[in-house]
Parts: structure tokens; C-alpha cells; sequence
């Protein structure tokens, strides 16, 4: 597996990536036959950072005054609390998460042996919010996860738009290191140089930061 990754560009630079809006032509390595595979797993798929501004740090706030959340008290928010439909996260804490049997958080819920490991992305049907945290029901049936820790209002999950397509992109930054999954600090397997040309067909973009993940045409 083999990805890309730069720090964000300071305030004033220009991004390090360049959408192309010229006919595709291959470049160097990325020939045809490089472009047909489409695998969709992340863990095997190819990502690039695309000027991701501030990536996604974690946040405590220490006396928040609020006791740590214990039950999903999604009642005394009204029916607005809770809410049916699509949607799609991405696991940015890297001690991953691991999912309950309900909106509960409490050790006695979770399931033990499951986990989602950091830069994967999950497809939600439900969603359920108790104060600063909203429950999120996985479409999988495999329980339930959080995007905000009732306990410490650590993030642990964001809220992402999934595109598939192919898109063309020119690289702009000396040198582009490539993510083995969508997470922002994973150790690069490998890079690419300014002026390099590179297909997407996958597009993953956090709803609250600028820029996007991009899979790679071709690698596995």
C-alpha cells in the first residue's frame, strides 16, 4: 500500500496540490494499466493530503463544569435529537475506536475484539446527540461509535463527504510524501515530486477543514 503526505502550507503559499484541467496524459510511471485497479479499501488503497489546513488535532477543555456522560440522555434534546440518513466519518484518533452494543458509554457496552483503526471510514444510517457528543449508529450493524468523547470532549471522529470518480492532479510542493490510509502523521510509504501528474478516484474531505484525502489510480 502506498500513499502521500505534506504538512499544510503556511498562510501565504500556494497548495501542494493542482487540480488539472487539461486531458489526462500519462506521466513517468502511471500508465494505463497503473490506472484500472479501484480498490475501495482504505487500508490498501493510496491517499494523498491535499493542503489539509490545521489537520485534525484532538481537543480537551479541562473544567467543563459538566459531568462525564454516562447515558445517552438523548430525550431531554427533543425529537431533533435523533436523526435517520447517510452519512460517512472518518477515525482520526489514532488509538482508533472501538464500537458499543448502544449509545451508552460505558464499559460494559463495548464489544470487545472490534475496533476501527485511525483513517478508516464508516458509513452511518442513525444519528443521536446527548449534549456535546453525538451517537452515531454504524449501517454495518456493528454497533454504535461516537464522534466527541462524553467523557473528555476528545475528537475522535469527523464527519466527511466520500466522491468516486477520477480526477487529475499536478503535484505543486518540492516533494509529497504518500499515505498508506487517510490519516494525517502516518509514516509515508513512498513520494511524489513537484510537477508530477496523478490520478484520484476516490475523494475524502473532512466537512470541517479545507482540502482532501485523495486515493491513487493504480496503487494496491
Amino acid at each position: 500500500a502506498q500513499a502521500i503526505s505534506r504538512p499544510s502550507p503556511a498562510a501565504g503559499r500556494g497548495p501542494v496540490l493542482r487540480r488539472c484541467r487539461a486531458p489526462w496524459r500519462t506521466h513517468g510511471p502511471l500508465g494505463a494499466a497503473h490506472l484500472r485497479s479501484m480498490h475501495r479499501s482504505f487500508a490498501q488503497g493510496s491517499m494523498i493530503k491535499k493542503a489539509i489546513s490545521g489537520g485534525f488535532d484532538t481537543f480537551r477543555r479541562a473544567n467543563s463544569g459538566l459531568t462525564p456522560a454516562t447515558r445517552a440522555e438523548y430525550e431531554d434534546y427533543g425529537p431533533e435529537a435523533e436523526e435517520e440518513g447517510t452519512w460517512h466519518y472518518l477515525v482520526t484518533d489514532t488509538a482508533g475506536i472501538r464500537p458499543r452494543k448502544d449509545a451508552v458509554y460505558s464499559k460494559d457496552c463495548k464489544m470487545k475484539g472490534s475496533r476501527f483503526d485511525a483513517g478508516t471510514v464508516v458509513t452511518v444510517d442513525k444519528r443521536r446527540r446527548s449534549g456535546w457528543t453525538r451517537w452515531l449508529s454504524l449501517t454495518s450493524g456493528q454497533g454504535w461509535v461516537f464522534d466527541v468523547s462524553p467523557k473528555d470532549r476528545k475528537v475522535r471522529m469527523v464527519e466527511v463527504e466520500v466522491q468516486f470518480g477520477e480526477w487529475q492532479y499536478e503535484v505543486c510542493a518540492d516533494k509529497l510524501p504518500v499515505l498508506p490510509r487517510p490519516q494525517l502523521g502516518a509514516p509515508p510509504t513512498s513520494a511524489t515530486s513537484a510537477g508530477e501528474l496523478v490520478t484520484a478516484v476516490e475523494r475524502v474531505r473532512p466537512l470541517v477543514r479545507r482540502g482532501a484525502f485523495l486515493r491513487l489510480a493504480g496503487c494496491d
